[in-house]
């Protein structure tokens, strides 16, 4: 036995050195990712050029890499990408290319990071070829040529960069270094808004709505445009949340509403789009401009009003249903103002308050003075074609909540009705349906 004790000893050790090279180089700690790079991994040589240049904020999109807690140090990153480069691998010349590009552990440099962008570009690496193409577009590290640049960015597109596909729906919306043609903009921008995860869509979702509205390169379609631009809007796209405000404003595909356009115009200003700020400010400055319109027209035909004007009392009834710049909406004051109009003869009048006894607005709902305010307002505007058929309408409504007695009796007191002179308003009840009330007064109750 104890002849065999040396050799079981010497096999142990044998067995830990030799889990301790497999570990070393099949492990993926640091010390067994440099001996791998050092002996041609070229995986590894990348997987450390990624752990040395991918910051904190970025460790999302790789997780893997979360474990090694290294600070940044672009000058170790290149050494690492440079070292798999040279064995040419493309992804690692695309990132050596980006390194001069923004000087990152290296002097800038746009014509070294256009060579090292050619090298992974004939390789069809896709951010090489997009890049290589921008190059080419703009005269950057290499001789301005836009026909190149534009091929090479098609074949980035054909090769599967999404970025690409979109760059070149920008190239032939412009007719930059392309014929413009809406049409296949429209094409691809369609494909892209289909194929990609919606955290790359909302610029190319605002800019299809965009075509869609205005008809350029598809078929018309407002509310397919105005769906499409919403989306980017509501994904925090800052040029989506100006384009709804703006379609808010004009009703254009979308109902109008100044107020909702007013809420999308402030996110996309609070973003830093100056599109946005400017036309607030405008709105705010016509804001001013109609608030002080509003009142000086109130305040004139409040004057009107008080010399028994019934049109000026008709139009503050207006005013304070609906609401207007710098007057506030106020219901029951609109019914004071039209009650006054209606008592006067004023034909409009008399069917807003036949609406607002509909409707419950401002006064208690009640079929019965319903129908007789749309029936006076049908018998004095008779001449009126097109205000008599809304008054006739809306009594053959109110009539058929009622009995035949009701109805009855409100043609008696409608032909009894005769316009009042007084110029105080009140918004009391026309004739009631009791027969008590109906003996004493023959004509409805003047305030």
């Amino acid at each position: 036995m104890k002849k065999l004790a040396v050799p079981f000893a010497i096999i142990a050790l044998i067995s830990f050195i030799s889990a301790g090279i497999a570990f070393t180089v099949y492990g993926d700690s640091l010390p067994a990712l440099r001996w791998r790079a050092d002996h041609g991994s070229i995986w590894a040589a990348h997987r450390l050029g990624m752990i040395y240049s991918t910051p904190p904020s970025a460790l999302q999109y790789h997780p893997e890499l979360a474990k090694y807690r290294q600070q940044l140090d672009y000058i170790e990153a290149n050494k690492w990408y440079r070292k798999a480069a040279d064995l040419g691998d493309a992804q690692c010349q695309y990132d050596l290319g980006v390194s001069y590009h923004y000087g990152s552990g290296v002097k800038q440099d746009d014509v070294q990071s256009a060579e090292w962008y050619k090298k992974a570009a004939a390789q069809k690496y896709p951010s090489a070829e997009l890049h290589l193409g921008n190059y080419y577009l703009q005269g950057i590290g290499v001789k301005k040529d836009e026909e190149t640049g534009v091929a090479l960015i098609r074949r980035a597109m054909d090769d599967g960069s999404t970025a690409a596909q979109y760059q070149m729906a920008m190239l032939y919306l412009s007719g930059r270094g392309v014929k413009k043609d809406y049409a296949k903009a429209a094409g691809i921008l369609k494909k892209y808004v289909k194929e990609n995860p919606r955290d790359n869509l909302h610029d190319a979702e605002n800019i299809l709505g965009a075509l869609y509205m205005s008809g350029q390169g598809v078929k018309q379609d407002k509310i397919a445009g105005a769906k499409l631009i919403y989306r980017s809007a509501n994904a925090g796209n800052a040029d989506g949340q100006y384009s709804l405000g703006r379609i808010l404003l004009t009703g254009d595909g979308v109902r109008n509403d100044t107020a909702k356009a007013r809420v999308w115009l402030k996110k996309s200003s609070a973003q830093g789009n100056d599109d946005a700020r400017r036309l607030l400010d405008y709105l705010d400055h016509l804001h001013k401009k109609l608030s002080d319109t509003s009142l000086a027209m109130q305040r004139w035909q409040m004057e009107k009003a008080k010399t028994g004007d019934a049109t000026a009392a008709f139009n503050l009834g207006i005013m304070s249903y609906n609401g207007a710049p710098g007057v506030q909406k106020d219901i029951a004051k609109a019914a004071t103002w039209f009650r006054r109009s209606a008592d006067q003869g004023n034909a409009a009048a008399q069917m807003y308050m036949g609406r607002l006894y509909e409707h419950g607005e401002g006064v208690k709902q009640d079929w019965h003075q319903a129908a007789f305010w749309y029936a006076l307002s049908d018998k004095t505007a008779a001449a009126q074609s097109h205000q008599k058929t809304l008054s006739s309408y809306a009594l053959t409504t109110a009539e058929s909540h009622l009995g035949e007695d009701d109805i009855a009796r409100i043609k008696t007191e409608v032909a009894a009705w005769k316009p009042v002179t007084s110029l105080i308003a009140t918004v009391s009840p026309a004739p009631r349906e009791d027969a008590k009330a109906a003996e004493a007064s023959k004509a409805p109750a003047s305030p």
